[in-house]
């Protein structure tokens, strides 16, 4: 069972995430921004970072490369969802740190295997 924060301002894509990633037992936690994420890295201990690009106040990619920055978070793998079809903002994503880069509306197969796959490149069971 894994920690995973879902950063996305809109609440119902958090929440579309959280379903399809229900059969896993993960604890998940939605957050609004990248602001709001930071601040909840610094309090709780968090496996995966599944975030938006888009959102006001601090967007997903400017997220990643403070956590990529960051001593003690650099090594959470972080996961791009995005409306965003465009190789350059997928560019920008993977340049920023990002460990995958799914786009909406996302298939729930996608999802897990890039969940799964970036738990357990970084030691976590699934």
């Amino acid at each position: 069972m894994a920690n995973i924060l879902v950063v996305d301002d809109f609440p119902g894509n958090s929440r579309l995430v959280a379903s399809m990633l229900r059969f896993f037992e993960h604890t998940i936690t939605p957050v609004r921004n990248g602001e709001e994420a930071l601040a909840f890295l610094d309090a709780n201990p968090v496996d995966l970072i599944i975030t938006d690009i888009d959102m006001p106040r601090m967007d997903g990619i400017t997220l990643c490369k403070a956590v990529r920055q960051h001593p003690a978070y650099y090594r959470i793998p972080v996961l791009m969802l995005s409306a965003h079809h465009a190789n350059q903002v997928r560019f920008s994503a993977l340049e920023a740190g990002a460990d995958g880069y799914l786009t909406k509306p996302v298939y729930r197969a996608d999802l897990v295997a890039a969940v799964q796959d970036a738990l357990e490149r970084n030691g976590v069971e699934v």
